[in-house]
């Protein structure tokens, strides 16, 4: 079980290249955050495997803590306690539920602005948008100005049950209104 402290950053996902698990390395080392990164690292992808084995296993210690696989309790755990959550990616991922779940948990998330990152975060209020290491280690000086109670409302307004279907029935509204 992990400690409630909110002094590190999480990384939650894929280890691999695409999803910049090499990059939350580096924003951990130079901003001096502990840093935890929960996922599952596959032997047989010989690129992530490498990477990992590269860019990530020789500073992992004390300050940067790699806990493999976690269960949804863990997980929920991590990320209610986690400063941030951070999101580095390099592709334009459709959709990380990893957001979602952080913004659940109370939780600010700090990710590239690729994909659907910047629909998620709404920057400067549930978390930021960055394009390099070392603008992120300047958020990061700010990121207890985050209010984690916004972080829950936008989980609440985009994600939830009611929100969904009052998207879909919007979606419908529109569909009727038109004229053929």
């Amino acid at each position: 079980m992990l400690s409630p402290s909110s002094d590190y950053l999480v990384y939650l996902g894929r280890l691999n290249y695409d999803k910049g698990v090499d990059i939350a390395v580096e924003i951990s080392l130079k901003s001096g955050i502990p840093l935890i990164i929960a996922g599952v690292l596959r032997r047989d992808e010989s690129d992530a495997y490498s990477l990992f084995r590269e860019k990530v296993k020789p500073f992992l210690g004390k300050h940067i803590k790699f806990i493999g696989p976690i269960t949804d309790e863990d997980k929920s755990n991590l990320l209610g306690n986690a400063l941030a959550l951070l999101v580095p990616n390099r592709w334009r991922e459709p959709f990380g539920i990893v957001m979602a779940e952080a913004l659940a948990a109370g939780t600010p998330v700090l990710g590239t602005p690729l994909g659907s990152i910047p629909e998620v975060i709404s920057h400067g209020q549930t978390g930021h948008l960055f394009g390099s290491v070392d603008e992120c280690v300047e958020i990061l000086s700010d990121i207890h100005s985050i209010s984690r109670m916004d972080c829950r409302r936008r989980a609440l307004s985009m994600f939830s049950e009611a929100s969904f279907m009052r998207d879909i029935n919007s979606m419908f509204d529109r569909i009727l209104s038109l004229s053929l």
